[in-house]
């Protein structure tokens, strides 16, 4: 269905982010867009019955208004379509392609990475969609096709030779052009080419055809045409973008150099005229055109783009080192067990259920658990953890790591692009080809950008030739430089080079962020929120002590075994931490913690507060203070007690009879603080967030356990359902709030959170409930996620101030604004010299981010 609400209460951009989030994350809603101008929201929903008030509350969770304005059955369902787009050369035509096709109908959303040629398209899903979306491109003047999400798996049943692989994967990548190889043929040849041209244009200024002005105009022709041929990718894709009236970088290009050798040619008649008029006219004719011949000029000015776009591609070759790296790790054979003998397949055609056996050595080209032998492995390729781990019998495995010692086999679960690796990499592509905000303003730039130099230099050759009455040569040469120097492609470059860097040394480190929003906004972050159990804490309780009370409420002693008798089987009906740590105590005692001694009926849970049940005729409720409370049950008598192990850092459970209002005694449970906790928070410190716990524990207990990790504020008392108002109400002290939990029980504050912060091991949950996953579950790497992203936001601001500043300054210093106070000009081979330069600027700086440690 598809519900059409009006949205109060939004003020900023910011506003209108938090709605979308926290609505997304209500089950069953497919997509959300909130409009902040109009207050209206569109939201794609499953067809129940319950969707717009579960919708309604989450926008009012959010700290908003929602009114539904009307609902009706949806279109087709929204769909994510991939492209590779050729033809793309600068900025000027990535904005382009993106305005081509947000003009299909049916597409919502498209964007287009310069840096890879990758397209993401999300548009109603529609049989004839992905041709119209090609048939959009090339009306614009570029290609595209369809890139398929995942290789279609190979049939186990026939399964192919590994040298069969291996050759159709080194000939699928033979059939992509390098545009490194190309254009350094290119350059090559232009730099053989350029010798005689340089030379002949020398001799006609100082050597011997200095008395031979018109064999000096031929020779030099003759060596410019090939130059131009070897370089005439400039002037097809310049005059096609013409065509189109869409000029690109390429369009500036052609006219620069064409203009020198238009006007060349120009002059080469007038010698031609000169000699056929003879006398001292004719003379004079032939020596002043002999000094005004540019093919030269031409030809530098293609060598120079030219030798600048290969240093380019070079550089950006080094920004998809992530992702090729991550490509690497997966195997392209397995061995596998089927009808009792091993059997070597390609890894793309496991199943899941397969036995596969990994020997020292060996990839894992799969996940799963393993069923038999021992291993070493080292996950560090995949989680950046560097201490290989053990594994046995019951472990889980991860695709894309690699056994170091002993032998093992597995059954596989995840395979293919389900499989941990498949899903990592489709992340660090998605961020690498996501716009980030802060980019937004330079894209829109680009768009503009062409046609307006085209008439800055129309407008200083003009100002020069008819205003100041400078002579042809000198207007045309300030009109060339205008149109050489200025480059939309460090404005375009800015920021996806310094996205697709950064997300790619964050893979390194196990830190992904879903996309460069998220990259973005995690710098301004000023309050980072900890979930207690599992973030900073280990997450597995244990019992410490027992307390059992006789009727008269004076402790009991042996009166343990009894109270555990009724307290584990109680508990063992429940999923809670506290209840496994409760029956595993009690199974360490000897205790029957498995429910088969006493009967537990009518059982029931009170979510975050405890459960009730009945045993042996007698009903029973076990849980923390708070429920207690609510049951009428009096605490007062045991206060020195709970507070003697509150103080302790100890969460407690009591356990009462709900007919008789009695307390039957107390258990203290401890969790173990994570190695590197307290060095994560000082972390955290030193980079100037303030740092607050939220826990479910009272405030005595929670303040006791976070004593020695120096929080600023401790948040006690939790719900699980009341974590999201929290966040929300440290959002209205003003500034942005990250959230660091450990997946789904934290899925609400974390949509709430201006950047939810998932930490955990490669699990589904930390892949997918947040904008940035942790896969090592250190907390210290919540503090390298904020420096590096930091550290990205800072690379993005110093490339975006060169591309602005070189291009506000350069421009007018080639239209000649400092020839009437200096008398200085810039000749277009400089121009094109520096255009060359700040592309490879933009390039190189974000390169340095590799560096980051």
């Amino acid at each position: 269905m598809r519900h059409l609400f009006q949205v109060g209460g939004m003020r900023c951009a910011s506003c209108q982010a938090h709605v979308a989030k926290a609505v997304k994350a209500v089950p069953g809603v497919r997509e959300a867009e909130v409009n902040l101008v109009t207050g209206r929201m569109t939201v794609e929903t499953d067809d129940a019955p319950d969707m717009v008030k579960k919708i309604v509350e989450a926008v009012k969770g959010a700290g908003f208004t929602a009114e539904l304005v009307e609902e009706a059955p949806a279109p087709a369902a929204a769909v994510e379509l991939a492209f590779q787009v050729g033809g793309m050369r600068c900025a000027s035509c990535q904005a382009h392609v993106a305005k081509a096709v947000k003009a299909v109908p049916g597409v919502r959303e498209a964007e287009v990475n310069l840096v890879t040629g990758r397209m993401t398209v999300k548009c109603e899903s529609a049989p004839d969609m992905p041709r119209k979306i090609v048939d959009a491109v090339k009306g614009a003047g570029f290609t595209a096709e369809p890139v398929e999400k995942a290789p279609a798996p190979v049939s186990a049943s026939t399964p192919a030779e590994p040298e069969q692989v291996e050759s159709e994967a080194k000939k699928a990548s033979a059939s992509i052009p390098d545009p490194c190889r190309e254009l350094f043929r290119q350059f090559v040849w232009s730099a053989i080419l350029m010798l005689p041209l340089m030379f002949a244009a020398f001799s006609a200024m100082h050597g011997f055809l200095k008395d031979y002005p018109l064999d000096a105009a031929w020779l030099q022709l003759v060596f410019v045409i090939p130059l131009l041929y070897v370089n005439r990718i400039y002037f097809v894709s310049g005059a096609k973008r013409f065509l189109k009236l869409s000029p690109n970088m390429d369009s500036l290009i052609m006219l620069g150099s064409g203009a020198s050798v238009l006007y060349s040619l120009v002059m080469t008649s007038e010698i031609v005229l000169g000699k056929i008029e003879g006398g001292d006219a004719g003379t004079a004719r032939v020596a002043e055109a002999a000094g005004n011949l540019y093919f030269e000029t031409a030809g530098m000015i293609l060598l120079l783009v030219t030798f600048g776009k290969y240093l380019e591609a070079r550089a950006k070759r080094r920004t998809t080192d992530a992702v090729s790296r991550l490509m690497d790790l997966s195997p392209k054979t397995a061995v596998v067990l089927r009808g009792g003998q091993e059997l070597e397949i390609p890894a793309d055609g496991l199943a899941a259920g397969d036995v596969v056996v990994i020997r020292p050595g060996s990839s894992i080209p799969a996940d799963g658990v393993v069923v038999a032998g021992s291993g070493v492995v080292d996950e560090s390729s995949v989680t950046g953890e560097s201490v290989p781990a053990g594994k046995e019998p019951g472990d889980h495995v991860v695709s894309g790591t690699m056994n170091l010692n002993g032998s093992f086999r597995f059954r596989a679960e995840r395979v293919g692009r389900d499989s941990t690796l498949s899903r990592i990499i489709r992340l660090v592509e998605s961020a690498s080809n996501s716009s980030a905000p802060v980019s937004r303003f330079a894209d829109r730039v680009s768009g503009v950008f062409v046609p307006a130099v085209l008439v800055a230099a129309l407008a200083a050759g003009c100002f020069w030739l008819f205003v100041e009455h400078q002579t042809v040569y000198f207007s045309l040469t300030t009109a060339i430089a205008v149109l050489v120097i200025s480059c939309p492609c460090a404005l375009g470059l800015a920021t996806p080079i310094a996205i697709m860097v950064g997300t790619g040394v964050g893979s390194k480190y196990g830190i992904l962020f879903k996309n460069a929003t998220a990259l973005e906004e995690l710098h301004a972050v000023g309050t980072m929120v900890l979930d207690k159990t599992g973030t900073v804490t280990e997450g597995r309780h244990h019992v410490t002590r027992v307390v059992a009370l006789s009727p008269n409420g004076s402790e009991s002693d042996g009166g343990e075994a009894e109270f555990l008798r009724i307290a584990a089987p109680l508990e063992s009906k429940s999923e809670h931490p506290f209840a496994r740590a409760v029956v595993q105590y009690a199974q360490d005692c000897g205790a029957d913690g498995d429910g088969s001694d006493v009967a537990v009926e009518d059982f029931s849970a009170a979510p975050g507060m405890g459960v009730y049940g009945s045993a042996g005729g007698v009903r029973y409720v076990c849980g923390n203070a708070r429920l207690m409370e609510r049951e009428g049950i009096d605490l007062s008598a045991q206060e020195d007690l709970i507070r003697e192990l509150e103080s302790g850092g100890h969460s407690l459970l009591f356990l009462a009879d709900r007919d008789a209002k009695r307390l039957c005694g107390i258990m203290a449970l401890r969790d173990t603080v994570k190695e590197g906790s307290a060095d994560a928070l000082r972390a955290l410190r030193e980079l100037g967030l303030k740092t607050v716990l939220l826990t479910g524990d009272t405030e005595v207990s929670a303040k006791a356990a976070a004593s020695g990790l120096q929080i600023d504020r401790v948040i006690a008392g939790v719900l699980p359902d009341g974590k999201e108002a929290c966040i929300r109400e440290l959002q209205q002290g003003g500034g942005k709030v990250a959230m660091v939990g450990a997946g789904i029980n934290d899925a609400a504050a974390l949509a709430r959170a201006d950047v939810g912060i998932a930490i955990g091991g490669g699990t589904d949950i930390a892949l997918e409930a947040a904008d940035v996953a942790l896969l090592r579950g250190d907390l210290r790497d919540v503090a390298t996620a904020v420096r590096l992203s930091r550290a990205v936001m800072r690379n993005i601001r110093l490339n975006l101030f060169w591309a602005f500043f070189y291009n506000v300054l350069g421009i007018p210093v080639a239209a000649g604004a400092l020839y009437p106070l200096l008398g200085w000009r810039l000749s277009p081979m400089l121009g094109t010299a520096a255009m060359a330069c700040s592309s490879l600027f933009v390039v190189t700086n974000a390169l340095r981010l590799r560096k980051f440690r």
